[in-house]
C-alpha cells in the first residue's frame, strides 16, 4: 500500500499581522509540527523584524530536529495590498512603516530559500481548503477578524485572488446607517479598538482598560463575553450588534458569488464565538438574496490563531510541488 512520506520535506509559514508574527513548521502531508508566536508593533522597523523572523525560523526548525536542506520553502502572509511580482508590501493600512518592505528578497536572503509572498486572507483560504471537505468548500468565504476584517475566497476549489492577488478587500462595504445617518462599513462595526471604545463608552468595560496590544484587545473582547454570560445587558445588546453587522457583510459576499460555505476566525473571533455562532446562524438567513436555495453552513475555523501561517506554509507547499503549465512543458 502506498503512502505519503510526511517526512520528504518541510515548508514554513509566516504569518505578518499587526499586533504579531506567527510562524508554523509543516511537514510534507501538511501537518503542524511546531509554531510560535511573538508581538509586533507598527513602529518595528522592516528590516530589523525580518532579520528575526529568518532567526525564528531557523531556530525553529533545529528545534523540530529537520535538517534545513529539507525545508523546501517559506510562505509568507501580509497585510495587502501587495505587489506579488516584486514580492513587496505597498501599503498595509496599519503597518505605515512596512510600506514598499521587501519581504521576499530580505527573507530569501537571509535563508537561501524560495519565499512566496501573498495577501494574508489569500493564505486564510489556502488553509481551510487544507483541510476541509472538498464538496463543502468548492465555493467558500473565509472571514477572519483580526485587527482589521478580511475575506479569503475559494471558487472551484481554489483560493481566489484576484488580477493583482488582492481580492478579499471587504472592510469598505457599506452594511447600515446610524441614527444621524451616517453610514457604517464592515470594517467600522468589526474593528476590535472600536469595539473596546464603544463597550467603554456604555459602561461595559472601565475607562482604564489597556487596548494598546493585541493581546489587551483580545482580553477586552474576553471581559465583554463574560459579562454577557452573566447577564450584562448591554454586553449582550452589543455582541448582537457585532454579528448583525457581520451578517450583513457575510450576506453581501455570498449574495455576490453564490457561496455554500462561510469559516470565520481569527484572534478576535475566538472569545465572541459561543455566544456568536448561533446568533450568525439565525441572521444571515435573514439577510440572503434568495434563502429558500442558499443553504449556506457557517463554521468555527478549526486551526487556531496559526490559521494564516500555516496557509502560507501550505502555498509554499503548492508553488514547489504542484504542476503547472510552465513545469509540464519543460519551461
Amino acid at each position: 500500500m502506498l503512502e505519503l512520506n510526511k517526512n520528504w520535506a518541510y515548508a514554513v509559514g509566516v504569518h505578518l499581522d499587526p499586533g504579531q508574527v506567527s510562524i508554523a513548521l509543516l511537514d510534507f502531508s501538511g501537518s503542524l509540527i511546531d509554531s510560535e508566536l511573538t508581538p509586533l508593533t507598527p513602529t518595528d522597523v522592516p528590516q530589523h523584524t525580518l532579520e528575526t523572523i529568518a532567526h525564528n525560523i531557523r531556530s525553529l526548525a533545529a528545534r523540530a530536529q529537520i535538517p534545513w536542506h529539507k525545508v523546501v520553502g517559506i510562505g509568507v502572509a501580509v497585510p495587502g495590498p501587495i505587489d506579488h511580482s516584486q514580492g513587496l508590501m505597498v501599503t498595509p493600512p496599519l503597518l505605515p512603516q512596512w510600506k514598499s518592505a521587501t519581504v521576499v528578497e530580505t527573507l530569501s536572503t537571509e535563508l537561501n530559500k524560495t519565499v512566496v509572498l501573498e495577501k494574508d486572507i489569500t493564505a486564510l483560504a489556502a488553509a481551510e481548503l487544507w483541510v476541509a471537505n472538498p464538496e463543502q468548500s468548492a465555493e467558500c468565504a473565509y472571514f477572519y477578524l483580526g485587527t482589521g476584517i478580511g475575506v479569503g475566497l475559494s471558487s472551484q476549489g481554489r483560493p481566489l485572488v484576484g488580477a493583482r492577488r488582492n481580492a478579499g478587500e471587504t472592510g469598505d462595504l457599506i452594511i447600515r446607517c446610524d441614527n444621524d445617518g451616517k453610514t457604517i462599513t464592515l470594517s467600522d462595526a468589526t474593528t476590535p479598538t472600536r469595539i473596546i471604545q464603544r463597550a467603554i463608552e456604555q459602561g461595559i468595560l472601565s475607562t482604564e482598560t489597556d487596548s494598546t496590544s493585541i493581546t489587551s484587545q483580545i482580553q477586552a473582547h474576553e471581559m465583554i463575553a463574560r459579562q454577557a454570560e452573566s447577564g450584562n445587558v448591554a454586553a449582550t445588546a452589543l455582541i448582537k450588534q457585532f454579528m448583525s453587522d457581520l451578517a450583513q457583510g457575510i450576506g453581501v459576499v455570498c449574495n455576490l458569488l453564490d457561496s455554500n460555505r462561510v469559516v470565520i476566525g481569527g484572534p478576535f473571533w475566538q472569545p465572541l464565538k459561543a455566544q456568536g455562532l448561533p446568533l450568525l446562524k439565525s441572521i444571515l438567513p435573514t439577510v440572503l438574496a434568495h434563502p429558500d436555495v442558499q443553504q449556506v453552513i457557517i463554521d468555527d475555523s478549526r486551526e487556531g490563531y496559526q490559521v494564516v501561517a500555516i496557509g502560507a506554509a501550505c502555498l509554499a507547499l503548492d508553488h514547489t510541488y504542484s504542476p503547472t503549465l510552465e513545469r509540464l512543458l519543460g519551461a
